[in-house]
């Protein structure tokens, strides 16, 4: 028999990001003696907002919150709190080291702006902490992930740890919610205020105003089957779109997974409960951000092979960073040299612009009979900017190629020019 617990409401699709990112960390922390430097750094930022803050954990009113997130979790986790002054709202939070060791203990420390004090209920109170938790729970505190995204960082030319490392803060940042939502005992309308409180600015009085009868959430929701029905896919961004979080706490409120949290069940019946739970999450995933969910369901392998290797030939030449990266994309078993070589021979007989161009031509007519949808259609736009980017700089004559092809499915330049900024960190 198994207990359910706060670890079984993790994110699959974040746990499966990992297991890819992980030997990428591990290489960069063996290769580049700045890595860990570079870590160190954001650990000191962090410090110096502590060395400006003071600690509430210890009030009276801040320990009923902590206790309240601890009963509903059924866990006994000690916070360290402390409140400082911004502009905007924000919460934070780093592992406290054991001393002379590297392994970190089960206490966190946790930053909050004065609007946490200011301007949230308790139960939203809780949210907040709770999420702040989970990135310690899940190990997220430990991977650099804005770090790897910074396009002036060295670190991050590694074939493409840039795209994978946002789809992991994506899933993780997922992770973080269902963990805040459980915290929060399941009360759905505060885990959404919180939402709206921290990704808007708006104060209590004024979401007073514009949640009057409980619209607020109705109206994220109808925002959500918007993005879903338009005409163009969002981009990935460090943290998933506002309705799409919610969305997905609303699925998953009444899955047996949420409703068992805490209870002993045979370990088939959890395993059962934890893969309905997981294709909850996917089916809202999916409608938002396919290309998260490589199911076997995307249909256009081939155009994505030709279109990655049109962007690394637009220059004239094949890097040996351009093929890996696209070995890596379309997971071919292919052997990377003799692909070179055989490329290498098609632009000596026929140019390497006449190449490019036929190559783009044979990929609108394949990508025409297949009828792909706008999502596919996105996902190969994108990997073809990972391969543009793989050499540490994206040309003109790169992003010419992606919107020669683009442009025939009504893509513009200022969508490809946004689709670009994606890799920016947040």
């Amino acid at each position: 028999m198994d207990t359910i617990d706060y670890k079984d409401i993790q994110y699959q699709r974040e746990l499966d990001f990992y297991q890819k990112l992980a030997p990428v960390l591990e290489k960069l922390k063996k290769q580049y003696a700045d890595y860990i430097q570079k870590t160190e750094q954001q650990e000191k930022m962090f410090l110096r907002h502590l060395s400006s803050s003071i600690r509430i954990d210890r009030f009276r009113k801040v320990c009923v919150i902590i206790d309240s997130l601890n009963s509903h979790l059924q866990t006994n986790f000690h916070i360290d709190l402390f409140l400082f002054q911004a502009p905007l709202s924000n919460a934070m939070c780093i592992p406290r080291y054991v001393p002379g060791s590297t392994q970190t203990n089960q206490e966190l420390m946790i930053l909050v702006s004065q609007h946490f004090l200011n301007e949230l209920s308790k139960d939203e109170q809780v949210c907040v902490l709770a999420h702040e938790l989970a990135h310690l729970l899940f190990g997220h505190v430990h991977v650099p992930g804005k770090m790897l995204l910074d396009i002036q960082n060295p670190l991050a030319k590694t074939d493409t740890l840039k795209s994978l490392a946002l789809k992991w803060m994506i899933c993780s940042e997922i992770s973080c919610d269902l963990f805040s939502f459980l915290a929060c005992n399941q009360n759905i309308e505060a885990f959404c205020s919180t939402l709206v409180k921290y990704t808007t600015g708006l104060n209590q009085q004024a979401i007073s105003i514009v949640n009057q009868n409980h619209e607020l959430r109705d109206f994220l929701l109808a925002q959500y089957d918007d993005i879903v029905s338009a005409r163009y896919d969002p981009m990935l961004t460090t943290h998933p779109l506002t309705p799409l979080r919610l969305k997905i706490v609303q699925s998953i409120s009444q899955a047996k997974l949420v409703q068992h949290y805490g209870k002993i069940v045979p370990p088939e019946q959890k395993r059962e409960y934890r893969q309905k739970f997981t294709r909850l999450i996917d089916n809202e995933v999916r409608r938002i951000y396919p290309e998260l969910l490589d199911d076997g369901e995307f249909n256009g392998q081939d155009i994505l092979l030709d279109m990655c290797l049109a962007v690394a030939l637009s220059d004239g030449r094949l890097e040996k960073a351009e093929i890996a990266a696209i070995i890596r994309i379309i997971g071919s078993q292919k052997n990377p040299v003799q692909l070179h070589l055989n490329i290498a021979e098609k632009m000596r007989l026929c140019g390497p612009g006449n190449l490019v161009q036929k190559i783009v031509e044979k990929s609108v007519r394949e990508t025409k009979t297949k009828n792909l949808d706008r999502g596919s259609l996105l996902r190969i736009l994108r990997q073809c900017l990972v391969v543009a980017m793989s050499d540490g700089c994206v040309q003109s004559c790169e992003l010419k190629t992606i919107f020669d092809y683009a442009q025939k499915f009504g893509f513009t330049k200022p969508m490809i020019a946004a689709v670009l900024e994606q890799m920016k960190p947040s």
